[in-house]
């Protein structure tokens, strides 16, 4: 079983029979200001979920479904989102610094105040046109 909790009322919001998030449904799900850091949550479906202000430090999201997720003010420092679908999310003010963005999509992604500095991209990660991710720290790896 797991349990998620609020990362500083120690409040449960969610509790789970199953033994890992790999692959959880959790669309639409209210986790604000949750305690994910470092959980495994590849290939879940966040699409929609509220995740403002939650702890996603070093938290595996590749291939996961974050589009038009609620992620204001996240700190997912150190978080692997490799080919995750980031389209529409709402990051303002997230902390991605050290993220690994490779292959992500960013597309209409909202990154005013978002910390993007030494997070890695490489040319399959797609941004908003216009969008220069170097500007804000991040570098580009090879492929």
């Amino acid at each position: 079983m797991i349990e998620i909790r609020h990362a500083e009322t120690d409040t449960v919001l969610l509790t789970t029979e199953r033994q890992t998030l790999r692959k959880a449904d959790l669309q639409g799900a209210n986790l604000q200001g949750a305690q994910l850091r470092g959980m495994d949550l590849e290939g879940a479906s966040l699409s929609g979920a509220d995740l403002q202000g939650a702890l996603l430090r070093g938290a595996n999201l590749t291939g996961a479904n974050l589009a038009g997720a609620n992620l204001a003010g996240a700190n997912l420092m150190g978080a692997i989102l490799y080919a995750a679908n980031l389209e529409g999310a709402n990051l303002t003010d997230a902390t991605l610094r050290v993220a690994n963005l490779c292959g992500a999509n960013l597309t209409q992604a909202q990154l005013t105040g978002a910390k993007l500095a030494s997070a890695c991209y490489n040319v399959k990660t797609r941004w908003s046109s216009g969008f220069n991710p170097a500007k804000y720290g991040a570098r580009q790896v090879p492929e």
